[in-house]
């Protein structure tokens, strides 16, 4: 399911300048967040108050109010 993620925005971002993409991170406004397909909250109903962004191939779930990372994912 995450994998469908990464490969939908397969263009994803480059990590900008020294950004570590880590648990506690906090993205910056240039980095596009996009909501959750409603096959994946339907899954992981936990998932429904966060976004998500992709930089490098890894997808990066974040809360979007204060956008910090909570969760990691890679391929």
């Amino acid at each position: 399911m995450w994998q469908r993620l990464v490969a939908r925005n397969a263009a994803s971002a480059t990590a900008p300048s020294g950004l570590i993409a880590a648990i506690g991170a906090t993205l910056p406004a240039s980095v596009a967040l996009h909501a959750l397909p409603a096959t994946v909250t339907r899954q992981i109903p936990a998932a429904r108050p966060y976004k998500y962004a992709t930089l490098d191939k890894t997808l990066l779930i974040v809360n979007p109010t204060d956008r910090v990372i909570v969760d990691v994912i890679t391929g």
